[in-house]
Order: structure tokens, then sequence, then C-alpha cells
């Protein structure tokens, strides 16, 4: 038999006559107790009269108190023959069963009870008639719609006036809004417990005080304790480093004093604490829980071990890159030089003999019998103007073939740009080619390396003066410019008269090793492209009219707009 536990119904002012003023105390715990006491107090311990039998005066009162007690109770009333057939029920029997009263009275407790729950309440129903017990039972009834509806049965044996059993009296309490709740938190449960344990994040739950309450499958395969060995530990000794540990217990604190708290609900990375005392990264996300318990925390928990092994290969892999980008950024300014030995040779030459020259001159003027110092000092000028010229040089070329780490310094586009100009120009004027500028003034500054950014120059003014050593015909001419964007960068342009270029290869000869010329190693404009990105510009080439070709690159200005 079912346990019995304490029923909450509304009961008519009828009822609570017959029974007494003491049930709304709760004296009485189940609906057994309240029929059993309202047909006690009713007969004052009798035999429950033959209801089916004539009635005279006091039996006429007896039955229509009785019809009044089922037509009135607040819960659903039904009185079954010993064979199980429906006698008498009451409204709320008809309305928990979803059936018409002359229904039901053709129908038997067997044809509306579940299948699942036939045998067992046969079996109480039968026990019942023959020993004269009653008994409680939760029960699901089978409504004509076909949909199930839970309620709890108060059975109690009903006798006629000579004492033989003749029937059986149930109360109904309708149960199916309990039970749905109670299938729909086992759903809840188990479908928390599928997550916890189907989560490849480590899912971890802490009172209050930090104690554990929760620990899944993943938590344990991360830090090597099991779940029974951590429940009810204390968080911070166990997977926390010990100097976080105060760390954690004063925001812990702090939350509690505040409600607030800087870590909760956003993630960051830190150290934890396995089993064997190694320590490793972490992702973690704190999620404050409202509870009737106090507070809840629940943390979700990633070891990210891999990712930072993966983000310092990538580091070391960029590192690697970058060295290898340099030194092949090198390596073509070294070639690029090596092709203008001959014109810088004879840039170089042209001071030094310009400053022989004048010192030869000076020491004529003073060697005569009254020295000119006038001309004397002029001719030193000229040679300090000549060394000075010779000097710059040799730093330019310096400058350009050393290897140095990259600078970003703020920079005026023109300056870099006459300096390579000034190498070039005996190289053009070797190749009878014609160097014009069109440097605009005012361009705001740029960020950058003042060394690649004149590699770039370098290597476009080489190109141009080379394409146009094989015309014959027309102007031999390589115009460079500045100027401004749409966007308000600098933009570039080397625009040259030469063969041209194909809309088919305009892209292609960015593209490292591929070259036009017969030495050539097809790597300076890959790389010029290159340097240029990794200042967060642009470099691209299209046909010059009516021909050669035109290269032009931009460079943004520095966010704070130097200028």
């Amino acid at each position: 038999m079912a346990p019995r536990s304490t029923l909450n119904v509304s009961l008519t002012a009828e009822l609570v006559h017959l029974i007494g003023e003491d049930v709304s105390s709760g004296h009485y715990q189940s609906a057994s107790d309240i029929i059993d006491a309202a047909l006690q107090s009713f007969y004052e311990g009798r035999a429950m009269p033959d209801l089916y039998g004539p009635a005279d005066g006091a039996l006429a009162r007896s039955r229509e108190q009785v019809e009044a007690l089922f037509a009135q109770a607040a819960a659903g009333m039904a009185q079954c023959d010993p064979t199980g057939r429906f006698v008498r029920v009451n409204d709320q029997f008809c309305a928990i069963l979803g059936r018409r009263r002359d229904e039901l009275l053709q129908l038997s407790m067997q044809d509306c009870t579940h299948p699942d729950d036939l045998a067992h309440n046969v079996t109480l129903f039968r026990r019942a008639l023959k020993l004269g017990e009653a008994f409680e039972i939760e029960k699901r009834y089978l409504r004509p719609d076909g949909s199930v509806v839970w309620v709890r049965n108060a059975v109690s044996p009903v006798r006629d006036r000579s004492g033989t059993l003749d029937s059986l009296l149930a109360v109904s309490i309708d149960m199916t809004d309990y039970k749905n709740a109670q299938e729909d938190l086992r759903e809840s449960e188990a479908l928390k417990g599928s997550i916890l344990e189907a989560a490849l994040d480590c899912i971890i739950s802490t009172d209050g005080e930090s104690h554990i309450i929760e620990w899944n499958s993943a938590a344990e395969q991360t830090f090597g304790f099991t779940r029974e060995a951590v429940l009810g530990q204390d968080l911070a000794g166990l997977i926390i480093p010990p100097e976080y540990r105060d760390r954690h217990r004063r925001g812990m604190a702090h939350y509690l004093a505040t409600g607030e708290g800087p870590v909760l609900n956003r993630r960051i990375e830190l150290e934890a604490l396995r089993a064997d005392g190694s320590r490793f990264p972490v992702e973690l996300a704190i999620s404050p829980i409202s509870s009737g318990k106090g507070p809840r925390f629940t943390a979700y928990l990633r070891d990210i071990t891999l990712r930072k092994q993966a983000e310092a290969e990538a580091r070391e892999s960029e590192r690697r890159y970058r060295e290898g980008q340099m030194e092949l950024a090198h390596a073509n300014r070294v070639a690029t030089m090596a092709q203008l030995t001959g014109s810088i040779a004879h840039e170089v030459n042209q001071p030094i003999a310009a400053t022989v020259a004048s010192a030869q001159a000076a020491l004529r003027w003073l060697a005569r019998q009254s020295p000119d110092l006038d001309k004397v000092r002029q001719l030193l000028t000229q040679i300090v103007k000549n060394s000075t010229r010779a000097s710059e040089i040799i730093h330019r070329i310096r400058d350009l073939i050393q290897k140095a780490p990259p600078r970003q310094d703020l920079l005026e586009i023109s300056g870099p740009i006459r300096e390579v100009i000034e190498l070039t120009r005996a190289e053009a004027m070797k190749n009878r080619v014609s160097l014009k500028t069109e440097l605009a003034d005012g361009l705001p500054l740029v960020r950058g390396d003042r060394v690649q950014l004149q590699q770039v120059m370098l290597n476009l003014i080489v190109n141009a003066v080379d394409a146009l050593s094989g015309v014959s015909d027309g102007e031999r001419e390589v115009l460079i410019s500045t100027g401004t964007d749409k966007s308000g960068g600098v933009l570039v342009t080397v625009r040259d008269s030469g063969p041209g270029l194909q809309v088919a290869t305009s892209e292609r000869v960015f593209e490292a090793f591929y070259t036009t010329k017969a030495a050539g190693m097809g790597m300076g404009l890959a790389i010029s492209r290159s340097i240029i990105e990794g200042h967060g510009g642009r470099m691209w080439a299209s046909a010059n009219e009516p021909c050669g070709a035109v290269f032009q690159f931009t460079l943004p200005i520095p966010s704070n707009g130097a200028s």
C-alpha cells in the first residue's frame, strides 16, 4: 500500500460540518481519513444504510445528505459495485475523466484505467472487497481523447445495513499537473546530467563558500580528481595555484558583500593545478546562479595547453618567416646595388675627383708669393661640399646594404625618394633615360622603415630603367610622383614609357620568381609588395598611356594624423 501523505483539498461546508472543524488544522492526513471520518460522523458508528432499498423518512434524509456529499465535494468521488462498475459519480470525477455522468455509469473502473496500471489496481480492489480494507493508489485514467490523467485515489469499503460489503467508495485528486511537473523535473535533471557528462569543457559548481557541489567527467579527466573525491572540497585549495588563492577568496567575499564580481560572466586566462601538482593554462568563465539555498557559482574551464603551444609555434613560425623575408630583402638589395656598382662608382668618383682638383688649386694659390686666401677659402668650401656629397652617397649605400632590424619612424616620403633618385641617376644617364620628378609638398607623414621603403623605390626605378634600355625609338622617360589617395594616405607612382604591361601579366609580375628579364631572379616586385603590405599599404601595376607601365603604391597615415 502506498504511504499516506498530507492531503490538501478544498472541502465543502457540508463536508466540513460532517467531519468536524479540525479538518482545517491538518488532523486528517489522507483522503481515506476524510472518508472514514465523514461516514463515521454521519452514521455515528452505525453501518451505512442501503441506499438502493425503500426510503423511509430518516433514510431519505440520509440519502439526501450522502448525495449532497457527493455533489458538493471539491474532490472527485465515485462508488463502484463489486464488479468495478460505476454506480455513483460526482461532477468533479466526471470532469477529471472528461466524460458525462451517463457515460461513466455505463462503464467500469477497469474500462477507464490505463492498461499499465490495471493489474495492480484490480489486485487492490479485490483485496479490499475480500478483507474490507481501505487502500490508496496513484494511477492513470484514460480520457476519451486518449489523453492520460494522473489521480490519487483513496478507496474505502462501503457496507449495507446488514454489514455486508457491497461497494467501494473512491475519492480522487487530480495529480496530472504534479506528475507532469515531476516528469519535467526528471527530464531536466536527466538533460542536465547528459550535458554535464557529454560536455567537452570542465563544468564545476560551488556554493557560496567555494565548496565543490558539481564536478563533471571532463573535470575528472582534466584535473585527475574523481567526482567523489572532490565533492565538498574547497575549490581554491584544490585547483587554484597558491599565489592566486587569496585573490580568489577576496573576490568571493566581495561578491557576497556587494553582488559585484569583476571576473564574472567574462572569459579570462590563468593557470590551474592538476592532481599531480603540475600547472597548465586554462580559459575560464564563471557565472553566478540564484538559488534558494544561497549563492551558487558555475565555472566553465577549458584546457588551452594545445592552443598555447600552437600560438607559440605560430609566433616562432612568424619570426622565422620575418627573418627569412628580411634575409631575402637584404639579398635583393645587395643584388640591386651590385647591378648599380659601375654607376655608383662613377657617382662617388665625381665628388672625389672634384675634391682632388679643388685641393690642388688651393695648393697653387697658397704657393704664390702673395697667397690669395679668399680663393683658398672658396676652394676649401668646395672640398667640404664634395666630400660631404661623397660621404652621403657612401652612407646611403651602406644603409641599403647593411642588415638592421626594421624600424617604425615617422617619414616624409619625398626625402627617401630623392636619395634613391640620386643613387640611380648615373645608371639612368648611362642608359640614356631621363628621370623626372613631381614630388608634392606638404604630404602627411607616414610611419615605416626608411631602408625598406627605399628598397621598394630602388626596385621600381631600376626596373623602369631596365625596361627602357631596350627601347630604340621615342623618349626614354621615368616620372616619379607623389600625392594623396582618396583615403588621405600617401600615393607614390613610378611611370615609364617602355614596352609596357599586358593586362594578363599585371598581377603575375608580383609573383615570386616570375621575371621578364634574361638574368632576373623574379623576386624584386614580390619583395616590394610584401614590404608595402607590411606597412599597411597596397601595391599594384597597370598599363601607361600611350605606352609603358605604371607602378603605384599607397601608405596609410598614422592614426594620430601626423602631418
